[in-house]
């Protein structure tokens, strides 16, 4: 079993909890720290042959276009809460720190 805590060889022999804290030391934001700490294997074939396809599908993007111009994004997911628990409506105002 993997503990993801990085707390030994026997429970984590891939020290997968000390990678993850690596990466996400790279990360800009505290969601993107947030989401590389939250991350674990796949151990269904399905889905890790669907996560292979998104890598996948992210490389060839990067090749084609560069990397995404995120400098200065804040995290929109309060902002997004809001506008869903409004049913997905809401002044031009709700959307100037999606859009900026």
């Amino acid at each position: 079993m993997i503990s993801g805590d990085g707390g030994g060889a026997e429970g984590d022999p891939l020290e997968l909890g000390v990678v993850l804290r690596l990466v996400s030391a790279l990360a800009r934001t505290p969601p993107g720290r947030a989401a590389v700490l939250s991350l674990v294997p796949a151990l269904e074939e399905d889905g890790v042959s669907r996560l292979l396809a998104e890598t996948a599908e992210a490389s060839a993007f990067l090749l084609r276009h560069g990397r995404l111009p995120l400098a200065g994004l804040d995290d929109v997911g309060p902002s997004l809460d809001s506008l869903a628990d409004a049913g997905g409506s809401g002044a031009p105002e709700d959307f100037r720190p999606i859009v900026r």
